[in-house]
C-alpha cells in the first residue's frame, strides 16, 4: 500500500504558503497606492522671515547671560593702564594674560624668598666647603688667642686691633670714650667698653644701610613702572648706599678701600629725562677717592708712626659737606616734582 506521507506534507506546505502570498499581495498593493516622497522633506527647515522688524523668528536660538552683581563699568570711569612696546618687551612676560592677571604681593614675596634662600644658601655652602679644605689642617681660628692661626685668625685680628684713618667711626669712638686723639683710641681697660660700643653701632648702621638698599631695590622691581635699563641703573646706584656706609663707618680706611666705590660713579651721570642734580651724588665719593691718598703722609716718620689730625679733616670734612649738598638738592628736586604733578592732577 503506498505511503500517504508525501501527500500530507504537500498539503501542509500549501497551507502555510497561502497566508504569505496574501500578505505579499497586500504589501505590493500598498506600495503602488503610496505616493512618492517629496524631495523637499529631506531639506532642513528654514524659519520664516518675520513679518515685522521687532518680531522674533521661530526656531532661532537666543542665549542670554547675566549677573546678579550690580556693575557700573559702562556708566562710571574705570582705571586704565597704558603699557608701551618697550615695557612689554622689557618685562619678560610671555603672554598678555600675564599682564591681565597680576601676581599677588604674597606670591611675589614667597618667590623672591625662595630665590634668595636658594642663592644665599648655595653660596654659603660653596664658601664653607672651600674653607673646610683649609680648616682641616689649620683649624677655623674662631676662638683662642689672637695669633692669626686658623682660617679666621687674621680676620679676628683685623676686627679687634686694626684702627687707621677712620671717618665717622673715629669721631664716634672719641665721643664715647672721651679720649681726644688724632689717631686710634688706646685700648685700655677703661676704653674697651666704649670701643666695643662704637663698633657695635657702626655694624648696626651698616646693616641698616644694607636693609634700606634692599628694600628700595625690591620696590624698583616693577616692570610696568620703568624699563629694564632704568631698573638696572637704579640698582647700580643703590649699591652705593651700603658700600658708602661701610667706608664712612669702618675703623680702618686705606686708600684702596675707596676703590670699591669708583666703578659706580659713572652711573650717576643723568640719564635721559633726569635732573642734572643726580650727578651731585657722585661728587663726595669722587673727592674722597682723590683725597684719601693724603693719609700716606703718616708713613713719613717710620720711627714715630702716628696719625695727623689735619689729614682726617682734609679727607672727610669736604666729603661730608658734598654729601649734605647732594642730599638736600635731591630732596628739593623731588618735592618740586611732586608739587608739579599735583598741580597737573
Amino acid at each position: 500500500m503506498p505511503s500517504r506521507r508525501p501527500v500530507v506534507a504537500l498539503a501542509m506546505a500549501l497551507l502555510f504558503l497561502a497566508p504569505s502570498r496574501s500578505a505579499m499581495a497586500q504589501g505590493a498593493k500598498g506600495l503602488e497606492q503610496a505616493e512618492p516622497p517629496d524631495p523637499e522633506d529631506d531639506a532642513p527647515a528654514v524659519a520664516e522671515a518675520p513679518s515685522k522688524p521687532g518680531e522674533a523668528r521661530f526656531g532661532e536660538e537666543i542665549v542670554v547671560t547675566g549677573s546678579r552683581i550690580r556693575r557700573k563699568d559702562l556708566t562710571t570711569p574705570a582705571p586704565v593702564t597704558v603699557l608701551s612696546r618697550e615695557q612689554l618687551m622689557a618685562s619678560g612676560k610671555v603672554t598678555i594674560g600675564d599682564f591681565l592677571v597680576p601676581v599677588s604681593l604674597g606670591e611675589r614675596i614667597s618667590t623672591r624668598a625662595r630665590y634668595a634662600i636658594l642663592v644665599l644658601g648655595g653660596t654659603a655652602l660653596m664658601i664653607i666647603g672651600a674653607l673646610a679644605i683649609f680648616a682641616s689642617g689649620a683649624g677655623w681660628g674662631l676662638s683662642g688667642p689672637l695669633d692669626g692661626r686658623g682660617v679666621f685668625g687674621a680676620i679676628r685680628i683685623f676686627l679687634d686691633r686694626w684702627n687707621y684713618n677712620g671717618g665717622l667711626y673715629h669721631w664716634l669712638e672719641v665721643a664715647l670714650s672721651g679720649v681726644r686723639t688724632p689717631g686710634a683710641v688706646p685700648v685700655e681697660p677703661a676704653t674697651q667698653g666704649p670701643i666695643r660700643m662704637a663698633k657695635a653701632i657702626s655694624v648696626a648702621l651698616q646693616l641698616a644701610a644694607a636693609l634700606i638698599a634692599g628694600g628700595l631695590a625690591w620696590r624698583l622691581d616693577a616692570p610696568q613702572l620703568s624699563s629694564s635699563n632704568r631698573r638696572i641703573l637704579s640698582l647700580l646706584r643703590l649699591a652705593m648706599i651700603p658700600l658708602g656706609t661701610y667706608v664712612l663707618f669702618t675703623p680702618t680706611v686705606h686708600p684702596w678701600y675707596v676703590a670699591i666705590l669708583v666703578p659706580l660713579l659713572p652711573f650717576f651721570w643723568p640719564a635721559e629725562g633726569e635732573s642734572p642734580a643726580v650727578v651731585r651724588m657722585a661728587w663726595p665719593w669722587l673727592y674722597l677717592s682723590c683725597a684719601v691718598g693724603v693719609s700716606y703722609v703718616t708713613y713719613l716718620e717710620l720711627d714715630n708712626f702716628h696719625e695727623l689730625y689735619w689729614v682726617r679733616l682734609v679727607e672727610y670734612l669736604p666729603c661730608y659737606a658734598l654729601l649734605a649738598w647732594a642730599g638736600i638738592s635731591q630732596t628739593l628736586n623731588r618735592n618740586k616734582s611732586i608739587k608739579e604733578t599735583e598741580k597737573l592732577d
